[in-house]
């Protein structure tokens, strides 16, 4: 019920389908809903998989994933946000070839043989200031974050994997998205 209540109320929200998204909290994206929560609070895991549709070229539309996956990985009603370890569904659902790691070292090693990536951590204090998920992306030896932040609409980049998530502690796990198979 809830799922198809949001879905109405985000189908109403003027944004624009295949446009990457930064800054959650900003713009016409913080106004949609995510389980109970705006998707300005816990939106991070679907404008990851947003933003990584849209960065290997393919159609996509906040509005239609949120629908697909609340069900699928929502925690808590969405006051959790999503679970992180559960995005490969999607990508399984289109023949997207990707593959996870809860390993730090293995998903920065390979981020040079990905077009896109996608990156969930722990913000600091863990973990009671929650987690958030991000797409990656490396472009001319630079790591290129998009929606690092939820009130900067635009992406960071970093010159090292340090700058990028300065402890590795904080790494959850990660995904090296091939593309088609």
């Amino acid at each position: 019920m809830l799922q198809r209540f949001n879905y109405k109320h985000n189908r109403e929200i003027p944004l624009s389908d295949n446009t990457v998204i930064n800054g959650q909290g900003c713009g016409e994206a913080a106004k949609m809903k995510y389980g109970l929560c705006h998707m300005s609070y816990n939106g991070c895991e679907m404008i990851a998989l947003h933003n990584s549709m849209v960065l290997l070229g393919r159609p996509s539309s906040l509005q239609e994933i949120c629908k697909e996956m609340y069900m699928r990985s929502q925690m808590l009603s969405g006051i959790l946000g999503s679970n992180p370890c559960l995005l490969g569904s999607y990508y399984k659902r289109r023949n997207i070839s990707f593959r996870k790691t809860y390993s730090y070292g293995d998903f920065f090693d390979n981020l040079e043989n990905v077009p896109v990536a996608v990156l969930s951590f722990w913000n600091r204090n863990k973990p009671f200031n929650g987690l958030h998920t991000v797409t990656v992306q490396l472009i001319d030896d630079k790591i290129v974050i998009y929606n690092r932040y939820n009130n900067k609409d635009f992406p960071y980049e970093y010159a090292s994997r340090q700058d990028a998530l300065h402890d590795k502690t904080d790494f959850i796990c990660g995904y090296l998205i091939e593309g088609d198979r």
